[in-house]
């Protein structure tokens, strides 16, 4: 299995959010790939690839917004948020756990820098939708960092990040699981449901 997201922290894979289509990279919204699924309480997110040869994806299924907001700026295992590693599987038809988002594609784009101008002459980590990179922190907490360091340790990875939809990004209507805020997720091969750690803010 070769993991598609770069090993180099200054680099990244940038995502956009595109037209819901067969040849895409992932999903968002809508409803989860087939044979997919979480805990009942949870909802459908997203789904992206994560490597190839062969291929291998990850879904995210989310709690409600108000469970979420007691844990922002906090580095979380799974429970609030829940991952399943899965091969290629396309949309299912179940509404159990949909979204209430509308449905859309992921595309991953050329790998690139992780740091962008930030309009004042100095550089700031990368805030948009990405695989690898470094996270880009909204509040550094105390708690969030040494959760960080933490998971650094113990052989995790900065996996995937996803903000706000943007304006380059395919419009998405519904409510957004993580408010107008940042959710990135780390994660450790084998990918299994206990190897994933992640965290949110705005």
């Amino acid at each position: 299995m070769r993991g598609l997201f770069p090993t180099d922290a200054e680099r990244c894979l940038p995502i956009r959010v595109v037209g819901d289509a067969d040849d895409v990279d992932g999903y968002l919204g809508g409803m989860a790939p087939a044979g997919v699924g979480a805990p009942a309480a949870l909802s459908y997110f997203l789904t992206i690839r994560l490597a190839t040869d062969p291929d291998q994806y990850v879904s995210i299924f989310v709690a409600e917004y108000e469970a979420l907001a007691s844990v922002r700026a906090h580095l979380n295992q799974p429970g609030l948020v829940w991952f399943v590693t899965h091969r290629p599987s396309p949309r299912g038809q179940s509404t159990a756990q949909a979204s209430r988002l509308s449905p859309h594609g992921l595309r991953i784009f050329p790998e690139g820098e992780d740091w962008l101008d930030d309009g004042e002459g100095g550089r700031v980590i990368r805030s948009g939708h990405k695989l690898g990179g470094r996270p880009h922190l909204i509040r550094e907490t105390t708690a969030l960092r040494r959760g960080i360091e933490t998971a650094a340790m113990e052989g995790f990875s900065y996996v995937l990040q996803v903000d706000f939809p943007e304006s380059d990004d395919d419009p998405v209507s519904g409510p957004w699981p993580f408010g107008d805020g940042i959710f990135g997720a780390f994660g450790r091969a084998p990918y299994a449901a206990g190897d994933w750690r992640w965290w949110w803010d705005f």
